[in-house]
């Protein structure tokens, strides 16, 4: 089973935890955006709730300013 650690931060705490992280990702949710920056044999999580599309976007901006790329998980299956 494979499990999250989910660190509860806001959006300040997350960039100042991560800011020295190589690569940092996110992912927009439909209700928060998901950060995952993988560092030595685990991946970091942070979930950033949004309350409406404005404060989505601000957040989204801010994240982008600060080196994060856009992601997208998708399911696949092998050929």
């Amino acid at each position: 089973m494979a499990i999250d650690r989910v660190l509860k931060v806001g959006l300040e705490g997350c960039v100042s935890l991560l800011e020295a992280t190589k690569w940092k990702f996110y992912e927009v949710r439909d209700d928060h955006i998901r950060v995952e920056v993988p560092k030595d044999n685990e991946t970091l999580v942070v979930e950033l709730p949004f309350k409406d599309e404005a404060q989505r976007i601000s957040v989204e901006n801010r994240l982008r300013e600060e080196g994060f790329t856009e992601q997208e998980i998708r399911a696949w299956r092998a050929a």
